[in-house]
């Protein structure tokens, strides 16, 4: 014993317990595959998944979406994950080219091989088809399949790789009709969250139709965000109604976007919007006007554009010369970064108010207990603030309990209710109007 302790008993404790938050920053590829087994695994670069024991093609879409996904700048801090799906199914691609005139030229890429047929003087639809068939089935590890006189059906003969099919000329039409794997991609992303949740932004290296939707039902009742890109040709078109984008529109969804854009396999434009996000969040950031390395704009001309802006699409075009993704909302209208905000303020509320329960040996049930969770409360609210994603200038409140007008039963059985609140959020700008008048 020193003689300090005769006047200083100093005893203490350590509250350094944590809570694991949302991955705000962390993005999950979703893909089938036969590379590994494991449900999960984490990748500080895409080339790390070039080397043994993964071996992965560099031309594979796994790959192709790495590499756009960190190829912003800055590109994630954490890298990426790469959640297996266990229903891997044969990608399947519907072409329909346009009644033929003499010598009109119908183009296309598969896996970067440029396929061309040039109509004869005297064409048929039915010869159209014919040779498109043959020269697309004699590419490697697809097979064409001829609805004579009606379309070309493409399909990939190995049902874990996942080929670019996409059109160069303005005269034939592009749809995506893979089918949807047993398990569901809903089953499959359920049981990636339960080994590994700790992810914010879902890519799926698989843009059928079927897909996507069965990704965006399971996405809305989580926290996270999904970002589908397709290049099918009736999400452009105003006479189509029955396109993916409309459906997930009608669906409502508040957490799923879809980018169209005419290079979604080959570029992985959703990865590598998603790659430009997640440095950003929890941040006052809007998915709006963003540029995307190695993503080429889309040719979209006013009625294309109008289209999309009418299905609640984004699609990324050139604006003076500068890339802008536009318009940075979910297909239920909603602003992404709103649900970003919204979630951003439930994990980190949940937080504070874990730890002052984890980390005090009693929070009392009295006057200056109450005041002391709504403290949490009042704080993250100027938390907020300090990020600028909560307008702390305009009038927020915190409500609360008075402790006479508790509910006996909730004391007893010692749970707080009546604790609300209120704020605005900072919001953002992404169009300006300017109204002159100029006299000489």
């Amino acid at each position: 014993m020193t003689a300090v302790s005769e006047i200083f008993d100093h005893t203490f404790t350590i509250s350094d317990a944590r809570v694991t938050s949302d991955g705000f920053g962390v993005g999950l590829i979703a893909v089938a595959h036969a590379f590994w087994s494991d449900r999960v695994r984490a990748f500080d670069q895409p080339d790390d998944m070039l080397a043994s024991p993964y071996n992965v093609p560099a031309s594979s879409a796994l790959y192709k979406a790495a590499v756009a996904f960190m190829s912003q700048s800055p590109s994630p801090s954490s890298g990426f994950k790469v959640g297996k799906l266990m229903g891997p199914v044969a990608q399947s691609v519907e072409l329909v080219p346009a009644t033929p005139t003499a010598g009109m030229v119908y183009s296309l890429n598969v896996d970067g091989q440029p396929v061309s047929i040039t109509a004869d003087s005297t064409p048929t639809l039915a010869e159209v088809t014919a040779a498109l068939t043959t020269a697309i089935s004699a590419l490697a590890d697809v097979t064409a399949v001829d609805t004579t006189g009606v379309k070309v059906t493409v399909n990939a003969d190995t049902a874990t790789v996942r080929h670019s099919i996409e059109v160069t000329s303005g005269n034939m039409t592009v749809k995506e009709v893979t089918a949807l794997g047993s398990p569901s991609v809903a089953t499959d992303l359920a049981a990636i969250e339960v080994v590994d949740g700790d992810w914010y932004f879902l890519k799926l290296v698989n843009a059928g139709a079927a897909s996507i939707k069965d990704a965006a039902a399971w996405c809305e009742t989580q926290q996270k965000i999904f970002i589908a890109d397709s290049g099918d040709s009736g999400i452009i078109d105003g006479n189509v109604s029955n396109d993916v984008l409309s459906d997930l529109a009608t669906a409502g969804y508040n957490r799923t976007a879809l980018m169209y854009h005419h290079k979604p396999d080959s570029q992985q434009p959703a990865a590598a919007w998603g790659g430009v996000m997640l440095p950003k969040l929890p941040g006052p950031a809007t998915f709006a006007n963003k540029g995307l390395a190695g993503v080429d704009v889309s040719p979209l001309d006013a009625t294309a554009r109008g289209v999309l802006d009418a299905k609640g699409g984004n699609y990324y075009i050139d604006i003076r010369g500068l890339g802008f993704t536009l318009h940075g909302a979910a297909v239920s209208g909603r602003w992404l970064d709103v649900t970003v905000a919204l979630d951003w303020f439930d994990v980190s509320l949940a937080e504070r108010i874990v730890l002052l329960l984890r980390n005090n040996d009693v929070v009392p049930y009295t006057a200056k207990g109450i005041e002391l969770i709504a403290g949490q409360v009042e704080a993250q609210i100027l938390e907020g603030g300090r990020l600028g994603i909560i307008d702390t200038d305009q009038p927020y409140a915190v409500t609360k309990p008075k402790l006479a007008d508790v509910n006996p039963g909730d004391k007893l059985d010692r749970i707080l209710a009546g604790l609300g609140y209120s704020y605005v959020l900072s919001g953002a700008v992404h169009k300006v109007k300017v109204k002159g008048n100029v006299q000489e």
